[in-house]
């Protein structure tokens, strides 16, 4: 996410304005959030010893299912300024919120000092405790922490990632992080899956007919919809555990690098369709808030 130019960033936002009307309402706001983190990428230090793996080890992480990184160290610092800076932008496009934000800023810097490391594996523990903390409604929870932590984690690992061929992983979660997916995308003559992290950016290769949460290859357990004439974007869920993930479908598109997480959050109308229907994120982000997902289960 963090690897592309701020030029690449807004023409990606502008696009999604044309595919998804409904975010015109918050796209100033994402606007401003990336001006804000494209200003901090170049405080991003990384120390290339601590990111060294050899290739044998590499190998077998891989072909055993283990995550390469998930147990590499954040930089607490940098992930409060981030969090500094995400609140700024958010305080600037909704003042009404200031108080929250600035509650919600403080519970986190604690969260994140009082911890002696903060690992990568540690982000989604962290991202619930903030969650139950209810200083924000969870939707807006989960909008301010994984723009944060993606925006250091990715910039952090970019060259490493880049680096590393995923072949050899044959399981749903992240290679890298080992975060479960929240979204993909569909590409090439055949429409071959790819996952898309939203904590790391590591793309790899899926399986369509394979839940990548409960490993079910029971087609009569699968399926996906789209809304209205938006086949772009498609909930793909499983009977079996009773998850979905979103799919773009980006083979028609003129842009060959898509930002699938600008595109993900163009879609959260999806996220609160698939939960009317009863599905549950696979990846565990809640993209919808307390009150909504009320009024879906009535």
């Amino acid at each position: 996410m963090s690897s592309r130019s701020l030029e690449q960033v807004t023409s990606e936002i502008n696009e999604c304005a044309r595919r998804y009307p409904e975010f015109a309402q918050v796209k100033k706001l994402i606007e401003v959030l990336f001006q804000k983190q494209d200003s901090l990428l170049d405080k991003v230090k990384v120390n290339s010893e601590d990111l060294k793996i050899e290739l044998l080890e590499l190998e077998n992480k891989l072909q055993n299912g283990v995550p390469l990184f998930a147990s590499t160290v954040v930089d607490k610092e940098l992930l409060i300024k981030f969090a500094e800076d995400a609140c700024e932008a958010l305080i600037e496009t909704t003042p009404q919120l200031t108080e929250n934000f600035h509650m919600f800023l403080e519970k986190l810097k604690q969260s994140i000092m009082q911890k002696d490391e903060v690992r990568i594996s540690d982000v989604f523990s962290l991202m619930q405790e903030m969650e139950q903390s209810k200083q924000l409604e969870r939707d807006l929870t989960t909008f301010f922490l994984t723009f944060v932590f993606s925006g250091v984690i990715a910039t952090s690992l970019k060259d490493t990632i880049e680096s590393i061929d995923t072949k050899l992983w044959e399981k749903g979660i992240c290679p890298i992080c080992g975060e479960k997916p929240h979204y993909g995308y569909l590409k090439g003559e055949g429409g071959s899956r790819t996952f898309d992290c939203w904590l790391c950016g590591c793309q790899w290769g899926s399986p369509r007919l394979k839940c990548p949460f409960c490993d079910n290859v029971a087609i009569d357990d699968m399926g996906y919809f789209t809304v209205e004439d938006n086949a772009n974007c498609r909930i793909y869920f499983c009977k079996k555990c009773n998850a979905y993930h979103k799919t773009f479908d980006v083979r028609e598109f003129v842009q060959d690098d898509v930002i699938l997480a600008i595109h993900n959050l163009a879609t959260l109308s999806y996220d609160l369709l698939a939960q009317r229907e009863g599905f549950k994120p696979g990846s565990g982000l809640q993209w919808v808030n307390e009150e909504e997902h009320r009024k879906s289960a009535n």
